[in-house]
């Protein structure tokens, strides 16, 4: 994968996180919606090379 924009990375055990939701439930949603909102990006960019190989083979041919 390559990353378009800057991403910030955050390693910790399981214990600790668990720790930080329980201690804030709307963390948990939020880091919820930042992964569906990043799945949703790489699957529209994915679709777009796609389209793009597409496109460009039936130029080609």
């Amino acid at each position: 994968m390559l990353a378009v924009t800057d991403v910030t990375v955050v390693a910790m055990s399981v214990e600790t996180l668990d720790t930080l939701v329980r201690r804030k439930p709307a963390l948990a949603r939020d880091i919820g919606r930042s992964i569906d909102n990043r799945r949703s990006l790489a699957a529209t960019a994915s679709r777009q090379v796609t389209q793009r190989r597409t496109t460009s083979r039936v130029t080609s041919a």
